[in-house]
């Protein structure tokens, strides 16, 4: 794998040619020391390896102000923000059909973190889209939620873990495990999950 293969990976995702990219990532990756075969959604999603082939494996952010890096050795995805810092710390470029997900996460921090300052967002990575799908608050310890995706034609989406710290707040440095998304069980729903509209988190979490 050399990097012009990568950047022919990229190259694909920024046409949209979603199908070929993935393809093409996945033969380049067969063989690969450490891939595993799995049913998961998203890919890395237990923070073992550092990715490959962004954007189907996690694109990291690293801006001056926001940035994310995975430390293997405890299995995390670790983010860091300033005050003011608004944008992706990762994503995923990922195929999702409609219907409702089950996303779960673990996630630590040695500070309070700001209300609504993480979150897991959905949008549809096709022409023209720009409404997100869905958008889970992350809350500390471990989670489960389920994500209501409506029916519509898009069937690539973005998975972003999305940063928003206001001005005047604390920095944030948060750790993200187990983070994963799959298909929910028949019946299986939160209060919020009823309609076609962006999903928020129960009230309540686990402890931090």
């Amino acid at each position: 794998m050399t990097s012009a293969d990568r950047q022919l990976v990229e190259n694909l995702v920024a046409i949209r040619e979603f199908e070929m990219a993935q393809g093409l990532a996945r033969t380049l990756k067969r063989g690969k020391s450490g891939s595993r075969a799995s049913s998961a959604i998203l890919s890395g999603d237990v923070f073992t390896d550092a990715p490959v082939f962004a954007p189907f494996d996690w694109q990291l952010s690293s801006e001056g102000n926001l940035g994310a890096s995975i430390d293997k050795a405890n299995k995390q995805i670790v983010v860091s923000a300033i005050p003011g810092a608004s944008g992706f710390a990762a994503r995923q470029l990922v195929r999702l059909n409609s219907g409702n997900h089950a996303l779960s996460w673990t996630m630590s921090s040695e500070q309070a973190i700001a209300k609504n300052a993480l979150a897991v967002s959905l949008q549809c990575a096709e022409e023209g889209a720009q409404e997100k799908a869905a958008s889970v608050v992350l809350a500390p310890g471990k989670n489960r939620e389920i994500v209501s995706v409506p029916p519509s034609a898009c069937g690539w989406y973005w998975v972003s873990i999305d940063v928003t710290v206001p001005d005047g707040a604390v920095g944030l440095d948060a750790q993200i495990g187990d983070l994963a998304l799959s298909q929910a069980a028949a019946g299986e729903k939160n209060v919020d999950a009823r309609s076609n509209t962006p999903v928020l988190p129960a009230s309540t979490s686990g402890g931090s």
